[in-house]
């Protein structure tokens, strides 16, 4: 022992590794290419009609929390709403997030308009993401 604190690389001692050969620090051995391919035709197809939908289910969500939040106004109904709406925020947050990538959909007025809408709703600037 040098008194340093650190070990020798290697479980075994020595030099060679870990035991399995898995090197963290070593590319991956497949390619940006070869994800692409693996990921099914149909997902990268852009509706925005399906694109809304989720819109249009998450708003939902959100304003049927609020109104049984309200209705409950119970001290321990307070918390489970807090973690709920706090989740369907975050699914706001990545609907106007993929607006700003353009994956929503093909038109960029669409994303803009709905992205703006979807962020700010949340108080979260939109053209920052």
């Amino acid at each position: 022992d040098d008194g340093s604190g650190s070990r020798a690389a290697g479980a075994q001692g020595g030099d060679e590794g870990p035991a399995d050969g898995f090197d963290p620090g070593a590319p991956p051995p497949f390619g940006l290419a070869d994800i692409r391919a693996a990921i099914p035709k149909h997902c990268w197809v852009k509706d925005p009609w399906r694109s809304m939908g989720y819109v249009v289910r998450d708003v939902v969500v959100v304003l049927a929390l609020a109104a049984a939040a309200a209705r409950l106004d119970s001290w321990l109904a307070w918390p489970v709403y807090w973690a709920a709406q706090g989740t369907m925020f975050w699914a706001l947050f990545v609907l106007g997030h993929d607006c700003g990538h353009g994956s929503f959909s093909n038109n960029a007025k669409l994303n803009s308009v709905v992205g703006h809408i979807l962020h700010s709703s949340i108080l979260v600037p939109y053209n920052g993401w």
